[in-house]
């Protein structure tokens, strides 16, 4: 799985803008309301597990760690923010 496939398993997000990096990636996910919520936590840990797998045996390695531990979200709150996260990604 990867950044544009997030909304396959977690189908209440959008992904607008993103771009990945050696070791992080930076991204806007839009969240949509819908039955079942899904923390940000979950859908960043979703996305590093299942990519970190699927670089693990196209490199024909096991358990690499490719990200980073952490990570640092910002919620947006308008279009000014909006467009500054954009022109920074």
């Amino acid at each position: 799985m990867y950044i544009p496939h997030l909304p396959d398993h977690y189908p209440q997000i959008e992904i607008d803008e993103f771009v990945v990096m050696p070791d992080h990636f930076h991204g806007i996910i839009i969240l949509h309301e819908n039955e079942k919520p899904y923390s940000i936590s979950e859908i960043v840990r979703g996305f590093k597990t299942f990519s970190a797998k699927k670089i693990n045996i196209l490199l024909g390695k096991t358990d690499h760690t490719f990200w980073q531990r952490n990570y640092y979200e910002h919620v947006i709150r308008d279009d000014f923010d909006l467009n500054r996260v954009r022109d920074y990604i």
